[in-house]
Order: structure tokens, then C-alpha cells, then sequence
């Protein structure tokens, strides 16, 4: 376009009105018989208005520059761009005004008055410029390899594109309006063409070669529009649009004018094809979309015995199509559609202004004031006016409807353009583009916006500039804060992005402006907005002072939450990190001397961040140490596990009361449940537990107890027992005691099984703590059977543990001392006489019954216990029988080992000198069984005191071992052998 077009002295003023898509044409034949007629005759040196000579500054030709203007406080940018042709002929336009033109994708052609034709490609370089017809050319048709043109002469001409040999004329004898090519003219030679005569004419080549004209449609006026799509004929006269299929010879549809409609002579239709289905017609203020449809292939068989010609003209057959009015829509009234495109989804309308009646104020006379035509962005949906540029082009003065064009050509590369010419000028209309859009916000200081809309496309380093500028304008204007946060905005880097060079660029940017800052006294608004990340660059990047005046800045000023976010937000290694460190150890030194803060004060939480930052940043520094003086300050409940991962519980033992104290939902845990300590602390006694073989548990239990936190010395025995048992064996006597204190339920199985403690200090502990159960065993333990039973019967009152008791005594002495010391307890009598049987004998227990005494239940146990002495009875003799067969059994074996001279394993003499009962355990199924005395299975405490002569007696002793052992098993104890 740079060789073909310039931009000189082309005025465009943009208009912000709006349209009524509703409004109905008025009536404008008044002003348009004042109008110029079609058939004037043109000047050769036409005179130029003289206000647009003095706005038409003389350039370079060929030369582009933005020319385009706009009316002052515009806030936004135009929609379209212009720039002027100026590689045409130098008649056409200056003497020679432009009457016709088309553009198409392989050719571009303009015709002009004088009758001259000149055709050029796109890139608007000449292919040949010839004398075509002798008076004014109304009409150009191409289909890129033909041409043709219809005069007010009465003749059409149609020639090669390529070949200036192959040129024919027809002469129809009356002035030609429109004409157009088939589009097979190549080998079908037809072409329509139409004008004053009032007559579509279908030309073609006969049978013998000769044109052969078919009438298609004639009558209502000179024909004014004729438009080919496929074989759709569009055509216009004054009775209206019609539409006409070439193949059928078919009219498909006829739009007919309203009565109020203008002289249709006197304004032609605009044409414009969006695609091969879709056609847009403006004309004067109503657009028609028409759709074409083809819901019919029928094929015809006559087709085969047509010509060639004729063949190759209906190719594809007769096929019948539709012609549909999808929209119709009716503009302004003061709209006259000279020019009618696509502008993306909406519609670009080109609206001539009919020229106003005044008077010369030098003559007096009554004369025309012409009016430059507006170039109109319409909402196709709305029909909204979106843009309204008027376009002042060369002397538009004294120009009539129809000495204005509009036509759209897309390039190869798929970009838009649009071509608006008139008699006397030529202009190329594009759409505002980026960089258009770019460059008039810088023109008018708009940098922000600028900056905003070139974020995807621009060269970074030349937004960058546009940045600075912006920054530079919101300072001036002393908005600084507005300023910093732009600037935050517009310097980001990326690291895996960004050049070397342009990261250097960015921070040397940044160092500027950021002493302009601190010169300022508002280096606070920008503190936040420093790059959190050090920069990809080869220098050093921005300074660290900024960072470090940033920071103390805000700890001066008591801003200790603005402190903590920069630094948490920053990499360390921006800042003197070892100086702010000591400087906020410094601070809450202050503070810490001070005396405490009310948790009430608003600097109470910002202090407390302050100290939780401080702790940070001393552990990056690889001094935990130091830490935890603020830790307990902070309640830090995790603080063990903070001494724990940096090994300094041992050097802080002193301070563990203090820390397992802030471990816990309230302050004062004494008034807690075991079970909820156990819970809240679980952590912290995992982490002295794991840590036993460094710190001793006695070290650990004398710091609680000191501290008046036995409850800690508790929980950790009682998880270190079950982890480390050796550990605690020393401690036994502590953990009775802790025991009996907060976990009686425990203290029983505790006693049973650990034997390291104190008898008499845990005697003593039981009696303090009233501990009854735990004290008669302990008391058992010594040989105060008596006593303990007396504990049991006496603060228990609970005769089955005092039979369960006596029992595993199974002394004599005892069994009468709870007879006689039981028979003033009804209950206890009672409970004696449910359970006499294999160890109560109940004879005793009847005869110690006092007399008058009134017993429940007394007379259900008598009944019971005869009964059962009966079913002893019958069960005893059933087990003689059994002994007794057993016994001969084992006689007659061993009689016959004896004869056989079997030799039997002799006794020990340990077992032999005892003369004790001898128990047969085996030891597993493939070997012998063992014989062990009662004593040493037993135990010396729990030998069966009793007879066992007679056979019920020995009955009863094998139920006694046999009770005593199923008890120990369900216990889970251990036997003696």
C-alpha cells in the first residue's frame, strides 16, 4: 500500500451522533432536483473548493503519514485510518474525474469520464491505460480476466485483462448504466448489460457465433444496477430490486420501492457480496440482506443435446435456487447510502450529504453548499451508529450521489481494506490498528493507556519507555503513590523470560526513580512494590540501600507488621539481613525492658509478629540459642519441638516447666483430667521420652516436682515404663506414688508386677492415699494376712474379694478367723454359704451362726448346697470307678513291665526325701513328662493345707491345684516351673 496510496492533506473529523435505525426516509425530492443530472458534462480541469485547497498541504507522492485528525477531547481512538491514492494516471482525479471503478483480487480498475480505462494490479502497478469510449464510463465489470465497461456512449466493451488484442465492442445504442460479466464468460461469451433503454439485456454467442440478445426484464425506467453472483442476477430500476436466475430465465423474487422512495434514477443502489450466499444492498436509507439458497439439485436430461456454449453456460445443470430477504432495515431519514461494506461484524456505510440551498454573499444567487461525505460504522445487530468519521476529500464540492464509490478488498494476507472514491479524489480506508492506536495515545500523553493496550505485542523495551513516561507524568501531578504502584506494575521481570540487557535497562530504571523517591520523602509508597527477587542481570541490579532504608524506615516508625511482610515478602539476599536482625533484637530489647504489654494494646499483635519474625530470622542465621526467651514470650505451644530439632532441651532443662506449662489450653492444668493432660501433652512427653538417654529421668522428675508438676513426672514415667523399662526401675517408689495420686485403677497391676519398689514405703503411700485393695495386698505380701483381711472386710465390706483373698492364702487359720469374724455380717454369712463347696466347707460355717441372727436367703443356700453335695456325691463316686479302673490298669502294666524286667526312671532324692505330693506336667508332646513337687509349682504360700488321705479329700486337692492354676492363667502370670 506504501507505493499505491498517500496521505496528503486529508481532513477527517469524527462525529459522535447516533442514528434512529427506525426512522423512515423523508421526502427529498425537493432538494434533489436542485441536484446535478447523470448526464452533466465534467470539466477537464474541474475547480477545486477553495477551503480544501488551503488543507491540502503539498506531500510527497507516494508518501504515508497520519494525516488523520479528530475533534479535540476525543477520548477514544478512531475506528478507521485514511490515506490517499496517488499512484494513479496524473489526469484521473485532477482533469480527469474517476466515473467508475471495481477492485478485485487480481486487478484493480478505473474508468473515468473522458472515456479513459486503466487497469493495475493491486499493488497498483500498471498493466495498460487506454482510450476506451468516448463520453463518461457509468459502469467496469471484472472476473480477473476480462473486463468490461458500459458508457453513456451506448457501448460496452469487454477485453483480456492480459491481452490488449482480445478487446470487443458492442454498440446498443442508448446510454449504458450497468453492466456485468457471466461468470463463465470465457467460453460462454455472455454478459448483461442495461441502461436508458429500460431493458435487462442477456447477451450471448449464438450457433454461429454471432451475440444473441435475450430480454430478461424491461419497462419501469433506465436499468441502474446490474450484479452477477453464480448465475443470480441482482438488477434495479425504478420499480425496484428484482432478482432473476440466468439458468431458468427465472424471476426469483422483486422488492418493489415505497411510494415515498426518491427518484430511483437519481440514486443507484450500492452492491456489496459478503460471500456466494450472501448479498447486501443499501439504497438511499434501507439495507437489504439477501440469502441464497439452492435446496434443489434436479438434474436435466435435455442438457445433452444442448451446444457446448450452451452446456458450459449451465453447468451443473438447471438447478432451481431461492432468493430470500433475510433482514430489511430502514435508517435515518437524512441517510443516503453511497456506499454500503462490511466493517468485521458490523456494517461500514458511506452517507452522501445532499448539498444545502443558501446564497452567494457576493452575487446574491441561490447556490448548493456541498457538504464531504460521512464514513459510518453501524452495529449490524442494533443498527446503532458505533463511529461517524467525516472524510473532506479533494473538491467534493459540487460532487452528486453517484459520483461516490465504496468497495472492500481483502489482500492475500487476509487484511482489510476499503477504497472510497470519488470524482476527484481517492482515499483507502483501514481499520485503526494497534500500532495507529499506540502512536495517537502517545500524541495525546496518554501513556497509562498506551502502556495497558500494547502488553502482548510490543517490543519490551520500547513499553518500558511508554512506562517511564507515564511515571513521569503521575509525578509531575504529585501522584506518587499512584505513580509507585505503576511502577510495580510496569518493571516486572522474568527471569526466564527476560534478556540480561533488559533486566539491566529495568534496574537501572528502578535506581533512578527510586532516589528520586527517597529525595521526594515518599520512599513508604514504593517500599512494597521492590521486586521481591534479585534480577537476571550482570551488574549488581538495584541497590540494597533502598531495600535496607525501606526497612528501617518502617521500624522506626512502630510499622513492625509492614517490617514483617517486606521481609517475609523479599529474598534475603536483597537486604543487610544481619543488620536488621540486630536492629530488631534491639527493639524488643526495648520493649522487654520496659515491663509487659497490656494484651489489650493495638501494638500488642505487631509486636508479637515482630518477635515471631525475629525468631526466623535468627534461626536462618543458625542461632536458635537465642530464640527462646521470645518463644516462651510468645507461648509458643511447639517450643519443646523446637529445642528438640536443634538439640537444646539438655541446656534448657530449667526452663521445661515453663514450656510444658504453655503446652497446654489453659495455664493451670492441675484442675485437668488425667486423660486430657495425657492427650494435650502427648507430644511433649514423646519428645522427653525419645530424649531419655540423654537427659535422666530423675533429673527430669526432680524439675517437675520442684515446679509443683507431678502430674508431667506421671505421664512421662508411665510412657518411658512402657518404652524403656530399665529407665524407670529406680523410680519405683516414685511411681507408686504417682500412681496412687493420679491413676489408682493402675496401681494394683503396677504393684503385681514390678518388685523393685518399697513394701513399707508403698504401705505407707496406700494408707495416705487411702489405697484398700493395693494395702491388703502389700499387707499379704509381709505375712499380715489377718490385717489385710480385716482392711478388706472392715473398709471394703466386700465378702467375695475377702473369700477370693482367703483363698489364695488357703490357710486354715485364716479361713476360721473369716468364719467367726464374718458370722455378725449377714452378707458375708450369706456369701459364705453360696460358695461353700470345694473350698468352703459349709458344716463350719453352719455351725458358727449365732443364734437369732436372720440371715436372707440362708434356707435357698442350704437347699443348694445339699443339693450340690449330693451331685458331688454321685459325681465323686463316677470318678472312684474311673480312678479305680485306671488304677488296675496302670496295676496289670506295670505288674507285666515288671515281669518283662522294665526298669523305671528313679525318683530324685530331693522328691523322694520330701515325700510330697508329686504333680505329672508334660512339657510337650514328644517328650516325657516331668514330675515337680506342689511347692515348687505352687509356691510356698499357696500349698494345699488340708488332708488328702481319704479319696473326697484327694478330690478336693486336685480341684484346688486345679483352680489355682486356671486362676494364674487368666491373670497372665507366670507358673513356678
Amino acid at each position: 500500500m506504501g507505493q499505491s496510496e498517500e496521505q496528503v492533506g486529508l481532513e477527517v473529523t469524527a462525529k459522535s451522533e447516533t442514528s434512529n435505525a427506525d426512522a423512515h426516509f423523508a421526502d427529498v425530492a425537493d432538494a434533489a432536483d436542485d441536484l446535478e443530472d447523470l448526464s452533466v458534462k465534467y470539466d477537464s480541469t474541474p475547480e477545486k473548493n477553495e477551503e480544501n485547497e488551503k488543507n491540502e498541504p503539498e506531500d510527497e507522492e507516494g508518501k504515508v503519514s497520519d494525516i488523520t485528525s479528530v475533534e479535540s477531547g476525543e477520548d477514544s481512538p478512531p475506528r478507521l485510518k485514511y490515506t490517499r491514492l496517488t499512484k494513479l494516471p496524473p489526469r484521473f482525479f485532477d482533469k480527469d474525474p474517476v466515473s467508475a471503478c471495481i477492485f478485485n483480487e487480481k486487478v484493480f480498475i478505473f474508468a473515468s469520464h473522458s472515456g479513459l480505462i486503466h487497469l493495475c494490479r493491486p499493488d497498483f502497478k500498471p498493466i495498460r491505460t487506454f482510450k476506451g469510449h468516448m463520453t463518461s464510463i457509468l459502469s467496469v465489470d471484472t472476473d480477473g480476466t476480462y473486463f468490461a465497461s458500459g458508457s453513456m456512449d451506448g457501448t460496452v466493451l469487454i477485453g483480456s485483462i492480459e491481452d490488449e488484442t482480445d478487446i470487443t465492442r458492442f454498440d446498443f445504442k442508448r446510454p449504458i448504466y450497468s453492466v456485468a460479466l457471466h461468470r463463465s464468460y470465457k467460453s460462454t461469451k455472455a454478459f448483461l448489460s442495461g441502461g436508458t433503454g429500460g431493458k435487462l439485456v442477456y447477451s450471448m454467442r449464438s450457433w454461429l457465433g454471432q451475440r444473441q440478445d435475450t430480454v430478461l426484464g424491461e419497462g419501469n425506467g433506465p436499468i441502474t444496477m446490474i450484479k452477477a453472483v453464480d448465475d443470480i442476477v441482482f438488477w434495479s430500476n425504478d420499480a425496484g430490486l428484482h432478482v432473476t436466475q440466468l439458468n431458468t430465465q427465472k424471476s426469483l423474487i422483486d422488492v418493489t420501492l415505497p411510494p415515498d422512495f426518491p427518484r430511483a434514477e437519481m440514486y443507484w443502489p450500492r452492491f456489496h457480496l459478503i460471500d456466494s450466499t450472501r448479498v447486501l444492498i443499501g439504497w438511499v436509507n434501507h439495507i437489504w440482506l439477501f440469502i441464497i439458497q439452492n435446496p434443489h439439485s434436479m438434474h436435466n436430461a435435455t442438457s445433452k443435446i444442448l451446444s457446448s456454449a450452451a452446456s458450459s453456460f449451465i453447468s451443473g445443470g438447471m438447478e432451481e435456487k431461492q432468493v430470500e430477504i433475510e433482514r430489511h432495515a430502514i435508517l435515518d431519514d437524512d441517510m443516503l447510502i453511497s456506499g454500503i461494506s462490511e466493517f468485521n461484524d458490523n456494517l461500514l456505510i458511506l452517507n452522501y450529504i445532499a448539498p444545502e440551498p443558501t446564497k452567494d454573499p457576493k452575487t446574491g444567487r441561490k447556490v448548493l453548499s456541498s457538504h464531504p461525505p460521512e464514513l459510518i460504522i453501524i452495529n449490524r445487530v442494533t443498527l446503532e451508529e458505533e463511529s461517524v468519521d467525516v472524510v473532506a476529500l479533494n473538491s467534493y464540492s459540487g460532487l452528486g450521489f453517484n459520483d461516490y464509490h465504496l468497495h472492500q478488498y481483502i489482500s492475500p494476507s487476509k487484511e482489510a481494506r476499503w477504497y472510497l472514491i470519488s470524482a476527484n479524489d481517492g482515499v483507502v480506508v483501514q481499520e485503526f490498528g494497534l500500532q495507529d492506536k499506540l502512536a495517537w495515545y502517545k500524541a495525546k500523553g496518554w501513556y497509562l493507556e498506551a502502556w495497558s493496550m500494547s502488553a502482548q505485542w510490543l517490543d519490551k523495551t520500547d513499553r518500558l519507555n511508554i512506562a517511564m513516561k507515564q511515571v513521569n507524568k503521575f509525578v509531575s501531578h504529585d501522584q506518587w503513590r499512584e505513580a509507585a504502584e505503576f511502577m510495580g506494575n510496569a518493571l516486572k521481570t522474568e527471569v526466564e523470560l527476560d534478556t540480561k540487557e533488559y533486566c539491566g535497562h529495568v534496574s537501572e530504571e528502578w535506581n533512578n526513580w527510586l532516589q528520586n523517591f527517597v529525595d521526594a520523602g515518599h520512599l513508604e509508597v514504593i517500599s512494597d512494590q521492590l521486586p521481591s527477587e534479585a534480577m537476571n542481570v550482570t551488574d549488581s541490579g538495584i541497590s540494597s540501600k533502598y531495600y535496607n532504608l525501606s526497612l528501617n524506615h518502617f521500624l522506626d516508625s512502630g510499622d513492625y507488621a509492614t517490617v514483617s511482610e517486606l521481609i517475609l515478602k523479599w529474598d534475603h539476599k536483597l537486604f543487610d539481613l544481619d543488620d536488621i536482625t540486630y536492629r530488631i533484637g534491639e527493639k524488643l530489647k526495648e520493649y522487654d525492658d520496659a515491663g509487659p504489654i497490656d494484651d489489650d494494646d493495638n501494638s500488642s499483635d505487631a509486636l508479637r509478629q515482630l518477635r515471631r519474625l525475629y525468631v526466623d530470622l535468627c534461626v536462618e542465621q543458625d542461632r536458635p540459642e537465642i530464640c527462646i526467651d521470645h518463644l516462651i514470650r510468645l507461648e509458643d505451644p511447639d517450643l519443646l519441638q523446637f529445642l528438640d530439632e536443634h538439640h537444646l532441651i539438655g541446656q534448657n532443662l530449667e526452663k521445661l516447666p515453663t514450656i510444658m506449662r504453655i503446652s497446654g489450653e489453659k495455664r493451670d492444668m492441675t484442675c485437668k483430667d488425667i486423660e486430657k493432660l495425657r492427650k494435650e501433652l502427648a507430644v511433649n512427653i514423646s519428645i522427653l521420652v525419645e530424649n531419655s538417654h540423654e537427659l535422666l529421668p530423675a533429673d527430669i522428675i526432680k524439675v517437675m516436682d520442684d515446679a509443683g508438676m507431678d502430674y508431667i513426672s506421671y505421664l512421662y514415667l508411665e510412657r518411658l515404663s512402657k518404652v524403656e523399662s530399665l529407665l524407670v526401675e529406680c523410680l519405683e517408689d516414685e511411681m507408686v506414688e504417682l500412681y496412687a495420686s493420679y491413676n489408682k485403677a493402675m496401681l494394683s497391676g503396677f504393684l503385681n508386677k514390678h518388685k523393685n519398689y518399697s513394701i513399707e514405703k508403698a504401705i505407707a503411700v496406700c494408707e495416705r492415699m487411702h489405697c484398700i485393695p493395693e494395702l491388703a495386698f502389700l499387707l499379704s505380701k509381709v505375712g499380715e494376712n489377718k490385717k489385710a483381711l480385716t482392711l478388706i472386710i472392715d473398709e471394703l465390706d466386700n465378702p467375695q474379694m475377702a473369700i477370693q483373698f482367703t483363698e489364695s492364702v488357703n490357710d486354715k487359720d485364716l479361713w476360721d478367723y473369716l468364719l467367726d469374724y464374718s458370722m455378725d455380717r449377714p452378707d458375708f454369712v450369706r456369701a459364705l454359704m453360696e460358695n461353700a463347696g470345694d473350698t468352703i466347707d459349709p458344716l463350719p460355717v453352719v455351725n458358727r451362726i449365732p443364734e437369732g441372727v436372720e440371715i436372707k436367703g440362708l434356707k435357698e443356700a442350704l437347699v443348694n448346697i445339699t443339693r450340690n453335695m449330693e451331685l458331688d456325691d454321685s459325681i465323686y463316686k463316677l470318678i472312684l470307678q474311673i480312678i479305680w479302673k485306671e488304677v488296675v490298669d496302670a496295676s496289670h502294666e506295670y505288674r507285666g513291665l515288671r515281669l518283662e524286667g522294665y526298669s523305671h526312671e528313679p525318683l530324685n532324692n530331693r522328691i523322694r526325701a520330701s515325700m510330697e505330693t508329686l504333680i505329672k506336667i508334660p512339657l510337650n508332646s514328644n517328650a516325657k513328662a516331668s514330675l515337680v513337687t506342689e511347692r515348687e509349682l505352687l509356691g510356698e504360700n499357696y500349698v494345699w493345707k488340708g488332708e488328702s488321705k481319704a479319696p473326697t479329700e484327694k478330690i478336693k486337692h486336685v480341684s484346688y491345684i486345679k483352680g489355682w492354676l486356671m486362676r494364674r492363667k487368666n491373670e497372665g502370670k507366670s507358673f513356678g516351673v
